[in-house]
């Protein structure tokens, strides 16, 4: 126990005598996981303002693409913009630069074929997601998996709206 109590006092003095390795230890990281903690409180409230900025783009015009950015309306920390609709697709990257939004989102042509039919195999992605280069990429997976939650949500209530006869032979009415 008298050797650990000797190493310790050693270890002390070493550090206590070169004060910048003691600010680069301790200190720095204590000040860096204040600030940060300070600076990103905000979007860890649950009474949040924080909003996330998306632009879109509706190429498709059917019932389903406007379900799906109702929904992304209603989403608590969304604010959704749409486009006009005469904007081609090439210039909606600078759309989304200019009006100062973090991500775009183009509903592409065939959306609604997508949503419909859960067999087929669409030849373009139903949805194309554009994302502002300096926002952090967990943020960005977030948006994702929110996008393909509502795709799923979307094509599974669909499913079952037309095919009701299925869900009466597992005993839902």
């Amino acid at each position: 126990m008298k050797r650990l109590a000797g190493i310790i006092r050693k270890e002390t003095r070493e550090i206590l005598r070169d004060v910048q390795s003691l600010v680069l230890l301790i200190l720095m990281p204590a000040i860096f996981i204040l600030v940060m903690s300070l600076s990103m409180q905000a979007l860890f409230q649950p009474e949040s303002t924080f909003k996330i900025k998306i632009a879109t783009l509706d190429c498709d015009g059917s019932g389903e693409s406007k379900r799906v950015l109702d929904i992304l309306r209603r989403t608590k920390n969304l604010s959704i913009t749409e486009a006009g609709p005469g904007i081609p697709i090439d210039a909606f990257p600078s759309v989304i630069t200019e009006g100062g939004s973090n991500f775009g989102l183009v509903v592409n042509r065939g959306f609604s074929d997508f949503i419909r039919d859960i067999r087929k195999k669409p030849a373009t992605p139903p949805l194309t997601v554009y994302a502002d280069p300096t926002i952090q990429t967990a943020l960005q997976v977030g948006i994702r998996n929110q996008l393909v939650m509502q795709l799923f949500t979307l094509r599974m209530n669909d499913f079952f709206d037309t095919h009701t006869d299925l869900l009466s032979y597992a005993g839902f009415s």
